[in-house]
Parts: structure tokens; C-alpha cells; sequence
């Protein structure tokens, strides 16, 4: 009978022991997700604050290709008229 009551507090150990290891395992795996959440979070605010960026540098091109866009037209007139 003592044989299979030490028998069961080494099983029980065990367990003890696993349970902690996968506690363990799962805070990592918890944390890891986390960090990747908040990359997720920080490449995404990037992408949008390029994709801004992107815009005001087509509308600042435009604004500044424009007005040689109008000289050369004026000039072509000139040279044609």
C-alpha cells in the first residue's frame, strides 16, 4: 500500500512539474504574441504615415510641375502664334 501511495506522489509530482513547464511555456508564447501585436501595430502606423507622405509628395509635385507645365505652353504658344 505505501508502494502505490509514493507511486502516486511521484505521479502527482510529475504532473506538478508539467503543469508548471506548460505555465511556463504558455506566459512565453502569451508574451511572444504580444510583441507581435504591438509590431503589427507599429507597421501599420508606419505604412499609413508613408501613405501620407506619399500623397503630400504627389500634391507638392503636381503643385511644383504644374506651373512649368503652363510656362511651357505659354512659350509653345508664342514659338506657334
Amino acid at each position: 500500500m505505501e508502494t502505490e501511495i509514493d507511486e502516486l506522489k511521484n505521479k502527482v509530482d510529475d504532473l506538478e512539474y508539467q503543469i508548471e513547464t506548460i505555465d511556463g511555456k504558455i506566459q512565453t508564447i502569451h508574451a511572444e504574441i504580444q510583441v507581435n501585436v504591438t509590431k503589427k501595430k507599429t507597421i501599420m502606423n508606419t505604412m499609413n504615415e508613408v501613405e501620407d507622405l506619399e500623397t503630400k509628395a504627389n500634391s507638392l509635385s503636381l503643385a511644383l510641375v504644374k506651373p512649368k507645365i503652363v510656362l511651357v505652353f505659354s512659350c509653345l504658344e508664342r514659338m506657334f502664334a
